[in-house]
C-alpha cells in the first residue's frame, strides 16, 4: 500500500486524513487539527462562551477522532462527524455550567471576536449589530442557537445539522423557524437598549 508523504498531507482530503489517523498517523492528526481548529473554536465558543471550555471541547473532540477514527463511515462526511462529536462535548459542558449557574454574561469571560474593516464608521456599525445579534443568540436555547450557527456560519444543510445534533430533519427545521422568529423579535429590542453599544 502506498504511503502519502508528509508533504502531501496538507492537501489530503479529510476522509484520507481520518483513514491515516485510524492507522495511527500523528502527522495526519496534526493536519486535521490545524484545519478544523478555527472552525471548531468559533462553533464551540458560540455554544459555551468560555475560553477554557472551548479548548477543552476541541481537545476532547480531537481525542475522540484519534481514538475512534476506525469507526468513521467511509461514505459519511468528515465535517459532519467531527462537528457531531464537538456538539456533544460542548453540550455536556453547557449543561454542566447551567446547572452550576455559571452561564452568566460577564465581560471578563465572554469571547469577543476581533473585527476588521477599512471604514471605522462601518466597522463600528458592524460591531454594534454583532453585539445585538450575539446578545439575541445568547437568549436562544442552545439547540436553536447551534442550529443557526451550523446553517449560517458553516453552510450546513438540514440533513447535516440533524446528523450532528442527533435529531430529525423536521426538528432541525422547526428549531430554525423558532430561532429566526425569536431573533426577529429580540434584535430590534436590544438595539433600543442602552449599554449594548459600548456607551
Amino acid at each position: 500500500m502506498a504511503v502519502t508523504a508528509d508533504a502531501d498531507l496538507p492537501s489530503a482530503s479529510d476522509r484520507l486524513l481520518i483513514q491515516k489517523i485510524a492507522a495511527r498517523d500523528e502527522a495526519a492528526l496534526g493536519v486535521l487539527y490545524h484545519r478544523y481548529y478555527p472552525r471548531l473554536y468559533r462553533f464551540v465558543s458560540r455554544m459555551t462562551g468560555y475560553r477554557g471550555a472551548v479548548e477543552e471541547v476541541i481537545n476532547d473532540t480531537l481525542y475522540v477522532v484519534w481514538s475512534r477514527a476506525g469507526d468513521f463511515r467511509s461514505d459519511g462526511k468528515a465535517s459532519t462527524w467531527i462537528f457531531g462529536i464537538a456538539y456533544n462535548k460542548a453540550l455536556k459542558i453547557h449543561e454542566r455550567a447551567r446547572k452550576h449557574e455559571q452561564a452568566c454574561v460577564s465581560e471578563d469571560i465572554l469571547i469577543h471576536e476581533p473585527d476588521s474593516g477599512p471604514d471605522p464608521g462601518m466597522r463600528m456599525q458592524h460591531e454594534e449589530t454583532g453585539l445585538w445579534l450575539s446578545a439575541a443568540l445568547a437568549r436562544l436555547p442552545a439547540s436553536h442557537r447551534m442550529t443557526v450557527e451550523l446553517s449560517y456560519n458553516y453552510g450546513m444543510s438540514y440533513n447535516e445539522i440533524a446528523e450532528i445534533m442527533r435529531c430529525s430533519v423536521n426538528t432541525a427545521k422547526t428549531r430554525m423557524f423558532h430561532a429566526r422568529k425569536k431573533l426577529r423579535e429580540t434584535v430590534p429590542q436590544l438595539a433600543e437598549q442602552p449599554g449594548l453599544d459600548g456607551d
